[in-house]
């Protein structure tokens, strides 16, 4: 007859060996990188939702606005606004390695600050659009929207991922 102490011991150790099957599970289902061209992906999201307003900008631009080199990445596509006094811009990177998420998302994150400062004082909509940006970053993908229809994005982003 086996020791309350032994039993006790044997129940903990199938709970560990439990919550380690359960961890090693979930690390690989985690978010694995997207085969997903940058051509595809550009597509279903530049499709999902009116970008009548912005234009497909240049490596240069993306470099001027948001501080990073496009080269730095397996892709970049950058819809810039048409005019000064539009806040709307699609972004979309297709990272290296997803070690660089972090480095996109806060250089994102700078440029959207810059954008509110710019629109507070005198355009409240466009304001409005950029605080209710659009950031995502799953796997090798990080993606940028201000647009009234950031929803249809993300929704456009999770079916192509």
């Amino acid at each position: 007859m086996r020791s309350s102490k032994e039993l006790f011991f044997n129940i903990i150790r199938i709970l560990l060996v439990a919550a380690l099957i359960v961890f090693i599970i979930v690390m690989h289902t985690g978010d694995k990188d997207s085969k997903t061209s940058l051509d595809d992906m550009k597509a279903a999201i530049s499709g999902s939702m009116d970008m009548s307003t912005t234009y497909e900008a240049t490596n240069l631009e993306f470099k001027r606005n948001f501080a990073l080199n496009a080269s730095d990445y397996d892709g970049v596509c950058y819809y810039a606004p048409l005019s000064a006094m539009d806040a709307e811009e699609v972004l979309i990177v297709r990272l290296s390695d997803s070690s660089q998420a972090d480095e996109v998302v806060s250089a994102i994150n700078s440029w959207a600050e810059q954008r509110e400062t710019t629109f507070e004082g005198y355009a409240p909509e466009q304001y409005a659009l950029v605080q209710d940006r659009l950031i995502i970053q799953k796997g090798n993908y990080v993606l940028y929207v201000v647009n009234a229809e950031n929803s249809k994005a993300k929704e456009a982003f999770n079916k192509a991922y």
